[in-house]
Parts: C-alpha cells; structure tokens; sequence
C-alpha cells in the first residue's frame, strides 16, 4: 500500500457509479446552522406558491387552452359548456392567478422580513399558517369566475344579451 499523500487519498475517496468523488474536509464549507437552514427553508417554502401562481397565470394568459378539454385550464362546468365560456374563463382565472400571485409574494416577503428576528419555530408555524392562506385564496380564486361566468353567459354556455 502507497505511504503518505496517496494512501490519505485513497482513504478520503470513495465510489459512485464507477468514478471517484474526492471528500473535502467540513472545515472547506460554510455550513449553515439548523436555525439558520430551517429559517431559509420557510422563506422559500412562502414564495413557492406565490411564484407558481404568478408563473402559471402568465403562461396561461400568453398560451391559453384553445379547446375544451378535461387536462388544462379552467375546468369546471360552467366553463366547460361552451367554446365561448370556455375563453371567458381561462382570461378572467390566468389574469387572476398572476394578480394574485404577485400580491401574495409581496405580502409574504413583507411579512417574512418583519417576522425575521422571531425564532425559528414562530417563523415555521407562522410559514405554515400563512401557506394555508395562500392555498384558500388559490381556492377562492374560483368565486369571482363562477359569478362572472354566470352573469355572463346562460345555463348552456351562451352568451346573456346586454340589455
């Protein structure tokens, strides 16, 4: 066996899928502290929906569903019953979805950077409270649509004259 630099290499090696990762000693990384891991943890976990709100929203106002279908968009009902309702819908929910989106994130780095000297169990509890928010107003996103579809268009997806 090798004495010295290349026995220590050897020691400090080892195999992953046929080739060789050298280990780095801990004192080569910056490693962050449970707290401090657990604090970023919650700061991403308050913007995850609220980005993904705003992403989808922008890509279904850019590429709405041309058709009907059971896959993607705004699938309900009353959405689905006409090719006409079926546009109105997906508008009206994509505009919705990156308004909201964009107000959720601003609302939750406002709140995360004022809560950002509470401990890291407060921010947890409260990142996981405010996330239930985000996903009920996700939910309520359907309220304005439903009324706005069904005073606009009748029980068989045609459009109501404007009298």
């Amino acid at each position: 066996m090798p004495a010295g630099p290349a026995r220590r290499l050897r020691r400090s090696c080892f195999p992953l899928f046929g080739t060789f990762f050298i280990r780095l000693p801990k004192s080569s990384f910056t490693l962050l502290k449970n707290e401090e891991m657990m604090m970023l943890t919650y700061w991403w976990t308050a913007f995850l929906i609220p980005l993904v709100m705003v992403l989808l929203g922008l890509l279904f106002s850019r590429f709405p569903p041309k058709k009907i279908n059971g896959l993607v968009g705004y699938r309900t009902s009353r959405s689905m019953k006409s090719q006409e309702a079926w546009d109105f819908a997906n508008a009206m929910a994509a505009r919705l979805m990156w308004q909201t989106g964009l107000a959720y994130g601003t609302l939750a780095f406002l709140l995360m950077w004022s809560f950002r000297r509470m401990p890291a169990n407060g921010q947890g509890i409260f990142s996981m409270v405010f996330e239930l928010i985000e996903v009920a107003g996700v939910i309520l996103l359907l309220v304005p649509v439903e009324r706005a579809l069904k005073e606009n268009f009748d029980g068989n997806g045609a459009p109501r004259n404007k009298d």
